[in-house]
């Protein structure tokens, strides 16, 4: 999932579709269940949305702020965290601090989707291919492009749900991750060839939420 260090997969605010006129709705939500998410996400305000869209994205976001907590929650539960196979798989060689690190980090990006977040639809991403995309430098602002986000899978690399997790880690004030490497193949190849940098990677943090190789 690319981005550049002053953007999340875009270039500008005032671009074409950017800048649209607030037409904001508060969508109510149904929050998982207690020990799912212990911080409730806040229903998102959503400008120039469709229905449709609103209700897709709303889904979206509880189920990545799932996502944020189960991974927290298996890191600080893992019995033998040195062994684990899916850290060592996405984040190369465990130790302690490390460990640790990306605890706090999963917390930090659960509790940003209760944060306040405007979902802004516009007509086009300056990437084809990312109809999620934000400006890394203003957190809880994300743009959505109606036409591509049910092209994304619900499920597996390249999400919904994990793209929105990962825009929220690249948010300054959340983490700061940056796109070292995007896509599983290269995601994967950077834990084993350098893992502090794999810990600042936003794709990296997509792919052990999501977890599709299902690894323990």
């Amino acid at each position: 999932m690319r981005s550049w260090r002053g953007w999340v997969c875009a270039m500008a605010v005032g671009m074409v579709g950017c800048g649209a006129p607030p037409e904001e709705v508060g969508e109510d939500l149904e929050v998982p269940s207690a020990g799912t998410v212990e911080a409730a996400l806040v229903s998102p305000t959503f400008v120039n949305c469709d229905e449709v869209t609103r209700r897709d994205v709303s889904l979206a976001l509880l189920e990545a702020q799932a996502l944020a907590a189960e991974s927290e929650s298996y890191l600080r539960n893992h019995s033998l965290p040195l062994t684990s196979l899916r850290y060592t798989t996405h984040f190369g060689v465990a130790n302690t601090t490390s460990w640790n690190l990306l605890a706090q980090n999963f917390g930090k990006i659960r509790d940003a989707f209760s944060a306040p977040l405007r979902v802004t639809c516009v007509a086009q991403s300056p990437v084809p291919s990312q109809p999620i995309y934000a400006n890394r430098l203003q957190p809880g602002d994300v743009f959505v492009v109606p036409a591509g986000h049910p092209q994304l899978p619900t499920r597996g690399d390249n999400s919904r749900r994990a793209r929105y997790l990962e825009v929220m880690s690249n948010f300054e004030a959340v983490i700061g991750t940056d796109e070292h490497a995007d896509g599983r193949i290269s995601a994967l190849l950077l834990a084993v060839t350098n893992p502090s940098l794999a810990l600042d990677n936003g794709d990296s943090y997509a792919l052990f939420a999501e977890n599709s190789l299902q690894t323990p």
